[in-house]
């Protein structure tokens, strides 16, 4: 299985403090160009004095040093240092060049053409001139045993896909790659130009046998859709563990996964030979890192075992990738094979430990970083990892030929189909996408900033298509009505992920599918679109409530007497009967679940949750926003669609305190249009509370006629005129501190122009209809409070009062 003979392996140091510093300062004089390179690795006074006055220059990035004892850091820099002098001549640029072929055409994706192109590009051609990247290297296919690696349950062209392959080697005597079988995964792509992994997450997820050890969590989540078919295919092809030698490649996020499933496996029993995996970001945290290097780094990890490996990352120039997560609680693996352009030779990269101060990608500042580099190496085809310039001929007949000049010259000239823009490889810059929503937030001061209406037409858009409820083709309709790149939602910056809508309907007490939900992924298109007024984030899920179409809906809207909800966050909060019981009796774990399925849960890489709704969908979706808040979900800014009124006072301020967690003025616009009473229902006579930010229409043909209101009680203009005011709106409580505040706001013209039109025409209004059969008792008085409330002027009320007596 290895490529070459491993160097003679320096004596094992003896035990002790002594001992360590003897195989130090043995390995120092076996190898001092590795042992000099090594002494940029960390920072000891132990070090120093071993090797004299050469000195250790910076503590590597990826070692914590109060995790570990003098003695034990020199121990693991002893260790690398002899990885180091048993892969460098393991490393063979022939069979890089074949691994870079197969995890180039995952690229192709789950076409019926890849299985014969992955055999064509690996097999023994024995045609006079023409020789495949996999014959090269001396190893070829096994016609028929090649295999899709698939998430279970999941399809579309972002899912995360994968091949296996049968191989066997061609010609003993000669360096090979040994028999065994490929795992090759695909990197990022996606059908909205997105960023499917641009977020800088906690590392969440352990692994078996790693005490210790975090990763991340869309890799881990990557990894895991694809173990069980991972699991069938190495019974099929490996079922003796002993007898089988397991490659593992792939190119970035695909990298990731390779990582993680070489860790995987290799606990499982099988056995991991040398691989290449190219430009792969940073997987997991230092306990990771350091076991992963232990493992996999072609030396055995105790006396007479046998060693896996080396597993080899071929990175280039300034990638960005490799250096992703910058969190620092990230830390590099293993051996970095670097190019550092495409005029070095192809036969002499730079061989170090990855993380080097000085060596491979860490040579290049941060900000100097280039994503352009990240699908570049000259040991692709075409020096590529991901363009597939000629995708029909390459992913049904194969890449990787090298063709004699005599036979070039007889081809005759084809034009081909070019690969679908949705299937290529996605190009995201992770220097520049993390964080990006958040930074731009913290900028916010008013809530209008926060107002788009591209934003709410893409949600309204979302919210009407809930009304298709639980047919066949909501899927299809959600994903055509939210594309990325056309409709409404292109043009508020994100799109629906394909094959992520999941729909949710239950029934209300003794109806079924009485209440209708679904769920759905979305993505930003592009970073400009993190900032403001739209404040996407990188991935999201939007969740959209049917509105009112059936008596079940009615009766659970008439059921508003005020519950308590009992929770000690919230206090004194009240919320409408009906709601809360299509919450917790029909809603929460179906809707929950939903979210799982379509890739959120609290805490995970993806926890960020907008809701829209119309009418009662609206009230639902604000009643929603608060259980979801409370389950540990990122409440994004929400719309409710002339939405009803759904708890008493203290439960919106909650709301709109709680929910923006100092992160953006707004919780959740309420969106009114000109009569409409559906907005103003139950009444605040009741107990119920006001949205604190509307945002109202007044015409239907004019969404530039808006008018933006975020305070309790305030109205546009128009809705003030011709609305009926509710006896709930006489605020006899108002104190003269808020008076004065509010009539502050208020300059003289606007003062003039309520008194002369708007109070009386809403003087007349109440009293011709909700005072007429007690004007002598209540009409002085109420409407000088009301008037109190909305003029504060007191020519206003004697005013007010004259017409009051005319009426």
């Amino acid at each position: 299985v290895f490529l070459s003979p491993p160097p003679q392996a320096p004596q094992a140091p003896q035990a002790g403090r002594e001992g360590v510093e003897d195989g130090v300062a043995a390995l120092a004089a076996q190898d001092k160009e590795s042992w000099m390179a090594l002494l940029r690795l960390g920072n000891s006074s132990h070090l120093r004095s071993i090797v004299g006055g050469a000195g250790l220059a910076q503590v590597h990035s990826g070692v914590n040093a109060q995790l570990l004892t003098d003695v034990g850091k020199r121990a693991y820099y002893a260790q690398i240092a002899s990885m180091l002098l048993r892969a460098k001549p393991m490393y063979n640029t022939t069979h890089a060049a074949a691994f870079a072929a197969l995890a180039k055409l995952t690229y192709c994706g789950p076409k019926p053409g890849v299985f014969g192109a992955v055999s064509m590009s690996c097999s023994t051609l024995d045609l006079p001139g023409v020789s495949s990247a996999c014959e090269r290297g001396n190893f070829e296919v096994v016609p028929g045993f090649v295999r899709f690696l698939t998430p279970t349950g999941t399809s579309g062209d972002d899912a995360p896909f994968g091949f296996a392959a049968r191989i066997v080697t061609r010609n003993a005597g000669v360096p090979a790659v040994g028999g065994g079988v490929v795992l090759s995964f695909r990197g990022l792509v996606n059908t909205l130009e997105a960023e499917k992994y641009a977020k800088e997450v906690p590392m969440n997820e352990s692994l078996t046998g790693c005490p210790g050890c975090l990763v991340h969590g869309g890799f881990h989540k990557g990894y895991a859709s694809l173990k069980g078919a991972i699991a069938n295919v190495m019974q099929e092809f490996c079922w003796i563990k002993e007898n089988c030698t397991l490659y593992v490649t792939g190119h970035g996020t695909g990298a990731a996964i390779a990582t993680i499933a070489a860790w995987e496996l290799a606990q499982a029993g099988y056995f991991v030979g040398p691989s290449y995996l190219f430009a792969p970001p940073r997987i997991g945290n230092f306990e990771f890192s350091k076991l992963m290097t232990t493992r996999f780094s072609g030396s055995p990890m105790a006396w007479g075992a046998r060693p896996h490996g080396p597993v080899f990352q071929v990175t280039y120039g300034r990638d960005s990738v490799p250096r992703w997560p910058f969190d620092k609680g990230y830390s590099p693996w293993g051996i970095e094979v670097h190019f550092r352009d495409m005029d070095q030779s192809i036969d002499s990269p730079q061989i170090c430990y990855a993380g080097q101060e000085g060596c491979g990608v860490q040579a290049t500042a941060r900000e100097d970083l280039d994503i352009r580099d990240h699908c570049k190496s000259p040991v692709a085809d075409g020096d590529d990892l991901c363009d597939l310039q000629d995708w029909a001929q390459v992913c049904h007949g194969g890449l990787g030929f090298k063709v004699s000049k005599h036979l070039r010259s007889q081809m005759p000239y084809v034009t081909w189909l070019q690969q679908p823009e949705n299937e290529r490889h996605a190009k995201w810059h992770p220097a520049q996408s993390a964080g990006l929503q958040e930074g731009a937030l913290e900028k916010v001061d008013s809530p209008r900033e926060e107002y788009s209406l591209e934003a709410l037409q893409a949600f309204a858009a979302l919210a009407k298509v809930a009304y298709c409820g639980p047919l066949a083709g909501l899927k299809s309709a959600v994903q055509s009505t939210c594309m990325g790149t056309r409709g409404p939602c292109s043009k508020a910056g994100f799109g629906v992920v394909p094959t992520t809508v999941v729909p949710v309907s239950v029934p209300y007490f003794s109806t079924p599918d009485a209440l209708f939900a679904y769920t759905a992924l979305i993505r930003r298109t592009k970073s400009d679109f993190a900032r403001g007024p739209s404040f996407l984030p990188a991935e999201a899920c939007v969740l959209a409530f049917r509105g009112n179409i059936n008596s079940a809906n009615q009766n659970m809207t008439f059921n508003y007497e005020l519950q308590a909800l009992g929770d000690l966050q919230c206090k004194g909060c009240k919320i409408s009967a009906g709601l809360k019981t299509a919450w917790e009796e029909s809603f929460s774990g179906p809707v929950l679940q939903a979210l799982n399925w379509t890739g959120c849960s609290p805490g995970g890489a993806t926890d960020k949750v907008y809701l829209t709704g119309h009418g009662v969908g609206g009230g639902l979706a604000t009643v929603a926003s608060f259980f979801l808040h409370r389950q540990g979900f990122k409440v994004q800014l929400s719309w409710s669609l002339e939405g009803i009124r759904v708890g008493n006072p203290a439960f919106m301020d909650y709301l709109y305190s709680e929910l923006p967690a100092d992160k953006r003025p707004v919780a959740l616009w309420q969106v009114t249009h000109g009569n409409d009473g559906v907005p103003r229902w139950p009444s605040t006579e009741e107990g119920f509370g006001e949205y604190l930010a509307q945002a109202h229409f007044e015409s239907a043909t004019n969404a530039s006629a808006i008018q933006l209101c975020t305070k309790v009680g305030q109205r546009g203009a128009a809705e003030q005129q011709k609305v009926a005011v509710e006896p709930a709106n006489i605020r006899p409580d108002v104190n003269a501190t808020e008076v004065d505040n509010l009539s502050a706001s208020l300059n003289a013209s606007e003062l003039a122009n309520l008194s002369e039109k708007a109070v009386a025409s809403e003087i007349a209004h109440f009293s011709e209809r909700a005072y007429a059969t007690d004007v002598s008792n209540q009409s002085a008085r109420a409407v000088i409070r009301e008037l109190a409330n909305v003029s504060f002027n007191d020519s206003d009320i004697a005013s007010a009062t004259r017409h009051n007596a005319s009426a």
